[in-house]
């Protein structure tokens, strides 16, 4: 694994995916407004100029954007158009680590998980067109329908204007709280995603660690996996630097903001104790699925400071921590110990000429 050498600009906070006309004067134009007020840079096709070829500049938005906003409407599987921005925002969110987030306004989320009623009908047209796409478009629709969203009209949301309030505050929170993972020019990198990902979804691993030596990719490979995994979790936190900034700030000061992320106050001090947390932290800690990562850890105490070794959590919950000493891991219990390597001769080379050539492939003489 290894730094990277170029990445595409992030030049849009959110992509907006969208069908049809009544929902880009209705719903959308209140939820691009919501967006703009908080000065969140928001992407939609009006934006265009005119002469440019649309697909490719709508795929170019998509790789430039660091959030993907899909409105699933009942007519939203009969655009190819909008079924290919779909593929490749999932192709972005396994390679560079995209966030999404799925909006399913007055359609249900099992048509599009399913392709039922009207997403059925849509198939239908298309499997006699785009054979060769359906099964891509079919896929991405099942991955996304999978992914934590909104869903209105349903007994969490009186009205649009309660549903935009509360999709604007979970893009404040992603793009707040979330690591920036782009994985662009990355070399020897998919390949562990891919496993610890799996892992932690499949597994009853409570704690996974990352463990080699300083430079190697840790943190790098943590942030990747965190992206793709946080939308499955009632809370998430990335803690970074837990070994300086407990040296230069204290241990306390980490678990307010621990705290603070997970339990959604915005003054987490009243739960932190001398000795841990309060019983009632603990309480909200243990009935919430909560996604953490540790990131250079040095000290086995710091695992039972920030939490509790596992103790506090639920078992749905997963900790991911990075550190350069492996005992640390084996002392917390750590499910699986994941060895981050040093690239191999072939991957050395690779990187070479990316950073030489610019071309992903080995030169020979």
């Amino acid at each position: 694994m290894a730094a990277h050498t170029s990445s595409e600009i992030i030049k849009y906070d959110v992509f907006l995916s969208f069908r049809g006309t009544d929902t880009r004067r209705g719903f959308l134009s209140h939820l691009r407004k919501a967006l703009e007020d908080k000065h969140i840079k928001t992407y939609v096709d009006y934006m265009l100029r005119e002469g440019t070829e649309i697909l490719h500049s709508l795929l170019a938005a998509i790789e430039q954007s660091e959030i993907a906003l899909i409105i699933f409407c009942q007519d939203y599987a009969s655009s190819q158009w909008c079924l290919e921005e779909l593929a490749k925002i999932l192709e972005c969110r396994k390679q560079n680590g995209q966030i999404i987030i799925p909006i399913f306004h007055n359609v249900d989320p099992s048509w599009v998980r399913r392709q039922k009623e009207s997403y059925h009908h849509a198939f239908a047209n298309h499997e006699v067109r785009f054979a060769d796409r359906v099964q891509i478009w079919r896929d991405a629709l099942k991955e996304a329908a999978n992914l934590s969203g909104f869903h209105s009209p349903s007994s969490s949301f009186r009205n649009d204007a309660d549903l935009v309030d509360e999709i604007v505050k979970r893009v404040l929170q992603r793009l707040n709280q979330s690591p920036q993972g782009d994985l662009q020019g990355l070399v020897g990198i998919h390949g562990p995603i891919e496993k610890l990902v799996s892992l932690c979804m499949e597994s009853e691993a409570v704690i996974v660690g990352l463990w080699g030596m300083g430079g190697v990719g840790k943190t790098t490979l943590a942030t990747a996996v965190f992206n793709r995994l946080c939308d499955g979790f009632e809370g998430f936190c990335f803690l970074n630097n837990v070994r300086e900034r407990a040296e230069k700030y204290g241990i306390d000061h980490l678990k307010t903001e621990l705290l603070s992320k997970l339990l959604k106050e915005e003054d987490a001090s009243p739960f932190v104790t001398p000795g841990g947390i309060t019983n009632f932290a603990k309480k909200g800690l243990s009935r919430t699925k909560v996604l953490v990562v540790l990131d250079d850890v040095n000290d086995s105490d710091q695992m039972e400071d920030l939490c509790g070794g596992h103790t506090w959590f639920e078992a749905s919950s997963r900790i991911i921590v990075t550190t350069r000493d492996k005992y640390v891991l084996a002392t917390a219990d750590a499910y699986h110990i994941h060895e981050v390597k040093t690239l191999n001769p072939d991957e050395s080379l690779r990187l070479f000429n990316l950073n030489a050539f610019k071309q992903n492939c080995v030169i020979k003489a």
